[in-house]
């Protein structure tokens, strides 16, 4: 069973983070803080065809599962993606049943679907990776909202992704980093209350502290908190700022003792 499904079982959240990145050594570095799963950007990230393989290794490694958001919904990204590494993919902009039905397809191999045999990486009989693999949809558009349901109910679509900034950007509203707009909040819920009716799994992305708290009382299965470039800026501004303002504070005896 994939991990993430296998917490979901256990009633468990699983708590994941972006890997933006191109660096195999800090996919290494973020698969050994013990998170569920790592989720590789290749659509605003700065993982792509040319580097993926390599970050895909730097997390197995740590036998952590990685997720690919590949670029769009493009049956050959997501075959790709999936003969690369990944346990699974998170699939932009899907707005339809349609969209979801394209996306599904290319996960699963015949009969159930039209991926093509030929993994790099990972192999497995093709039953058995049809049973591990993730299809997990985008909810982010108006559009998306309206089949909100028939989207979840897709076959072999095993749960939705809510991207919270480019939904609340759909309905007129400007992006919020630190809360979600109640919009897209009831969004959420509802895309949380379907899921579970159907045996599927609810995720999105935690942009603050105070909201992964928020997002996980609201019975999310899969939250993707933090990055590895955000928290690499984040401590190196921590540290800078607590050494300017040690030099602040002490203008006079640093002055003196350097004479």
């Amino acid at each position: 069973m994939n991990p993430i499904k296998a917490k979901a079982s256990e009633g468990v959240p699983a708590i994941g983070s972006w890997v933006g990145l191109a660096s195999d050594t800090g996919a290494e570095m973020m698969g050994r803080l013990a998170f569920d799963y790592l989720l590789l950007d290749a659509q605003h990230g700065a993982v792509t065809w040319e580097n993926m393989v390599r970050v895909l290794q730097g997390v197995a490694i740590t036998g952590t599962p990685a997720l690919v958001r590949i670029g769009w919904n493009d049956p050959a990204m997501i075959m790709r993606a999936l003969d690369l590494g990944a346990v699974g993919v998170v699939v932009p902009m899907v707005s339809t049943p349609e969209e979801a039905a394209r996306a599904a397809a290319a996960t699963r191999y015949p009969p159930v679907g039209t991926r093509s045999f030929g993994p790099l990486r990972n192999a497995a009989a093709p039953d058995q990776a049809n049973d591990v693999v993730l299809c997990l949809p985008m909810i982010e558009t108006a559009q998306s909202v309206g089949h909100l349901e028939a989207i979840i109910a897709t076959p072999g679509v095993d749960g939705v992704f809510v991207g919270p900034i480019d939904l609340a950007l759909s309905f007129g509203h400007p992006p919020d980093f630190t809360r979600f707009h109640p919009g897209v909040v009831e969004v959420i819920d509802e895309a949380v209350r379907v899921c579970h009716e159907h045996g599927k799994l609810a995720g999105t992305v935690s942009l603050h502290p105070a909201g992964a708290e928020d997002m996980l009382s609201r019975g999310i299965d899969f939250l993707t908190v933090g990055s590895d470039s955000g928290y690499v800026v984040q401590g190196a501004r921590r540290d800078l700022e607590l050494v300017k303002a040690w030099l602040e504070a002490n203008k006079g005896a640093s002055s003196a003792s350097s004479r």
